[in-house]
C-alpha cells in the first residue's frame, strides 16, 4: 500500500511521539546537566509566499560557546494572520492568540544545524516525510542511526524522528509565542 505523505502541525508531530528513547536520554541530560538554552533569533511573515518562519538560536548541551540555529517554518498561514494592517493594529495579546494557533495548527517543515540532524539521518527521514524545509542531497545513508533509534523504543513512526534540540524546543514552542511576535518582521 502507498504511503502518502501527509501535513504535520506541531500538534500532530507532537502525538507521534518523535522522539526516540535514545534520544530522550541524551535530551533528559541536556536540560539537567548540560546547557539547554534555546532563544528566538528572528522570525518573517512571507506573506506572498504564506508562511512564518522562525530561526532559534540553540546552545550546544556541552559547549558554552557553540550555537546551532533552528527552524521551524509554518505554511498556509495567511487564513490566520490578518492582512499587514490589520495585524499592526492587533493588541500583543490577540497577535500571541494568533500566533498559537499558528504554531498548533499550520504545517510545519524544519531545520537544524546541528550536526546530528545531518549524521544521524534525520534530515535525510525527514525529509521522506516531507517535513524538511530544505531537499536532503545526500548522500543516503546506511539507515544504522536510524536503527540505534528505532531499536532505542518510543517511536510511532521510524522516519519521523526529533534531534534533542528539535524534541526541546517543540515541547516547549508555546513558551516562544511572546518572543515570535516581537521579532516577527512581515514582508
Amino acid at each position: 500500500m502507498l504511503d502518502l505523505l501527509q501535513e504535520l502541525s506541531i500538534s500532530q508531530i507532537q502525538q507521534t511521539n518523535a522522539t526516540s528513547n535514545l534520544t530522550q536520554g541524551h535530551l533528559d541530560y541536556r536540560m539537567t546537566q548540560g546547557y539547554s538554552d534555546i532563544s528566538v533569533k528572528n522570525a518573517i511573515w512571507n506573506t506572498r509566499k504564506e508562511f512564518i518562519e522562525v530561526n532559534f538560536s540553540a546552545r550546544s548541551t556541552t559547549n558554552s560557546r557553540k550555537r546551532y540555529i533552528l527552524t521551524l517554518r509554518f505554511y498556509d498561514v495567511n487564513n490566520l494572520m490578518n492582512s499587514k494592517g490589520d495585524w499592526d493594529s492587533l493588541t500583543h495579546r490577540v497577535q500571541e492568540n494568533i500566533m498559537k494557533n499558528v504554531f498548533s495548527t499550520c504545517e510545519v517543515k524544519m531545520h537544524s544545524t546541528d550536526p546530528s540532524f545531518h549524521m544521524q539521518g534525520f534530515h535525510e527521514d525527514l525529509a521522506k516525510e516531507d517535513l524538511a524545509i530544505y531537499r536532503f542531497k545526500g548522500p543516503r545513508g546506511k539507515d544504522i542511526w536510524q536503527g540505534r533509534h528505532v531499536d532505542s523504543g518510543g517511536l510511532s513512526k521510524n522516519t519521523i524522528r526529533l534531534t534533542k534540540h528539535l524534541s526541546q524546543l517543540i515541547g516547549d514552542l508555546n513558551n516562544y509565542i511572546r518572543p515570535v511576535v516581537q521579532t516577527l518582521r512581515v514582508k
